[in-house]
C-alpha cells in the first residue's frame, strides 16, 4: 500500500484544518511502513515484568483487540500467527 504523497492528501483533505493536520501525517515520522515504531527497549522492560510485548501490523491489530478484550491469551495469539515475543539480545 505505501505512504501516499502529499500531493494524493491535500486533494482529500475537505477542509483547511483537515489539510494541515493531513500535512503532518504526509511527513516521515518516527512510524515504520509496517505500522510499528521499534521501541526495543520498552518492550524489553514490559516482557521481563510478564507482559507480552510485540510489534504487530495494522491488518492484525482489530484481531488482536479482540483476543484483549475477550481475555484471551494474548501470547498464544500472537504465536498463532507467528508473531515472536520475546526479546533477544
Amino acid at each position: 500500500m505505501g505512504r501516499w504523497s502529499e500531493e494524493k492528501v491535500i486533494g482529500t483533505a475537505p477542509d483547511q484544518s483537515s489539510l494541515a493536520a493531513a500535512r503532518k501525517l504526509a511527513r516521515p515520522g518516527p512510524w515504520s511502513d509496517t505500522g510499528s515504531n521499534d521501541d526495543s527497549n520498552h518492550a524489553a522492560a514490559l516482557a521481563g515484568i510478564g507482559v507480552p510485548a510485540f510489534a504487530c501490523t495494522p491488518d492484525l491489530f482489530p484481531e488482536l483487540m479482540a483476543a484483549a478484550i475477550e481475555r484471551r491469551d494474548v501470547s498464544e495469539w500472537a504465536a498463532f500467527h507467528d508473531i515472536v515475543t520475546t526479546h533477544e539480545t
